[in-house]
């Protein structure tokens, strides 16, 4: 003798709360990977604004060098930032803000830009001339989010 068993059409209660803890997974997944991807893209424009800002500070002190004289810059080594009241490139100076004191606990040119939500720090360290050569290091440094990030660029100035 054959048993009919009746089931009812539709979905157990276990099976929709599987369901749903896949679809919370997975949303969790894409939100987690969407503020990663965020965060990386903050740091990578940070990073380059600031290799931009600290390239210019090194051209600023080139243009300097190149209008006044190579013995126009300061001799001794140190840290120094560029005073620049003005467009005109003839009106910019290094000035000294702690020479052979440490760059680090030197308060250095600060660059806001607004739109990137960053405040820029430049220090500005020139060293000993040798053979009539400077080596320039620019450090760039900001905050982003709990950690301080930094570019740092070097160059040499020569006497030409």
């Amino acid at each position: 003798m054959r048993k009919f068993l009746n089931y009812k059409s539709g979905q157990s209660l276990i099976e929709v709360l599987i369901a749903f803890a896949v679809t919370v997974i997975i949303g969790v997944g894409l939100i987690s990977a969407s503020l990663v991807t965020q965060r990386a893209s903050t740091s990578a424009r940070n990073n380059a604004q600031a290799t931009k800002l600290a390239q210019q500070y090194i051209e600023q002190v080139r243009v300097i060098r190149d209008l006044k004289g190579y013995v126009s810059l300061p001799s001794a080594a140190g840290c120094y930032k560029i005073s620049a009241p003005s467009t005109d490139p003839n009106s910019w100076t290094l000035l000294g803000t702690g020479v052979g004191a440490p760059c680090s606990t030197i308060s250095g040119d600060v660059v806001n830009i607004p739109e990137f939500k960053a405040v820029f720090t430049r220090d500005l360290e020139l060293a000993a001339p040798v053979n009539n050569t400077r080596k320039v290091t620019v450090r760039v440094s900001w905050a982003e989010g709990t950690n301080t990030r930094s570019v740092q660029l070097e160059s040499t100035l020569s006497q030409w």
